[in-house]
């Protein structure tokens, strides 16, 4: 964290802000930036397209569904992260929730086939 405390006091002592984006690739990520470890989504999909890899592109893989019992942990991730962010001395953190990344998997009706908590009505989708 030392690193970034240098870059955060760097651009406030010129006035400015520095703001982390925080994200969760879900679907769109592909094995081989996970150890060869299935994406996760919020549903058993495939991200249309292609991924950007060290080999070239690459069609994207199906994605497991998280389970619900992963959702809390997924939840703690996000906050952990952005606390250590806050932390590293930024002055804010952005979540991303939009471009086909996991928080849009499970917000978006055409990604999102759950029939738990975190599927069907917008409501529950949102949460």
């Amino acid at each position: 964290m030392a690193g970034w405390r240098r870059v955060t006091n760097a651009v406030q002592a010129t006035g400015g802000r520095i703001i982390a984006q925080l994200w969760h690739m879900g679907r769109v990520v592909y094995p081989s930036f996970l150890g060869g470890a299935q994406p996760v989504s919020s549903s058993v999909t495939t991200a249309p397209g292609y991924a950007h890899t060290y080999a070239g592109k690459q069609p994207y893989t199906a994605a497991r569904a998280l389970h619900l019992d992963e959702i809390p942990g997924i939840l703690q991730a996000f906050q952990a992260a952005a606390l250590n962010t806050l932390e590293a001395g930024f002055d804010g953190v952005q979540i991303h929730a939009a471009n086909s990344y996991l928080i849009d998997q499970f917000l978006r009706d055409s990604a999102n086939f759950r029939t738990d908590a975190y599927g069907g009505s917008v409501q529950n989708r949102r949460r």
